[in-house]
């Protein structure tokens, strides 16, 4: 959030990302943070993260860092993952408090060929099995994750013990150490071909395989 100081530097689901990554990572790991924006804000942020649970921050800065959309943001975000020496899990907040989308983690999952779980609030292992909890409907769902995975906190338990730690170095870096150009940022204002209304049926269409619902999508050119 575009928040000046405190706590509401990171956002709660931010936060709980944070307390997560801690979590994941035990005794041994490392957490490293990663943001994209203005230095004037974001060293703000991370050196919170720094402050709390991270070992590590990276901060890209650009022009035209601040006009992002989300699929920019996350390639970004993705070509610094892709740098790193290894990455057991990439963890972020499920959807930030400005703009709610909750897009920025599956387009860096996308992006990175790995796949995603949202709206978590809970993890802990099994044995040596992640088990990541979510909630929906008032159901508990229980998912069984194999690492590397893009991690999207909704919740999590716990305080972010700020201040408990020393802050460490936080490095800098643009578009250009990451391999990028401006202009592949560029956000997407318009659709690319042609497009045409689509007119349905009065009734609803009853499909009996997958298949069957491919071939209509296709047909009625949704896909």
């Amino acid at each position: 959030p575009n928040a000046v100081h405190g706590d509401h530097l990171l956002g709660t689901c931010e936060q709980a990302a944070l307390r997560a990554a801690r979590v994941l990572a035990t005794e041994t790991g490392t957490v490293t943070a990663v943001t994209v924006g203005r230095a004037r804000r974001e060293d703000k942020a991370v050196e919170m993260a720094l402050r709390s649970v991270a070992d590590a921050a990276i901060r890209v800065s650009d022009s035209g860092a601040d006009r992002l959309d989300f699929l920019g943001t996350a390639r970004v975000l993705a070509a610094v993952i892709q740098e790193a020496d290894s990455c057991d899990a990439v963890v972020c907040g499920d959807r930030s408090e400005d703009m709610l989308s909750g897009a920025v983690g599956p387009a860096v999952a996308e992006l990175l060929g790995l796949p995603h779980l949202c709206g978590i609030r809970g993890l802990a292992y099994d044995d040596e099995t992640l088990v990541a909890t979510t909630r929906s409907l008032r159901k508990i769902h229980r998912f069984h994750v194999e690492l590397p995975a893009v991690l999207c906190i909704r919740e999590f338990p716990g305080e972010l013990p700020i201040d408990s730690r020393e802050a460490g170095p936080i490095t800098a870096k643009n578009f250009r150490d990451l391999g990028i150009k401006p202009a592949e940022l560029i956000p997407r204002t318009r659709i690319r071909g042609a497009v045409s209304a689509v007119r349905p049926g009065n009734n609803a269409t009853l499909l009996s395989t997958p298949e069957e619902l491919i071939d209509r999508l296709v047909e009625d050119h949704l896909l």
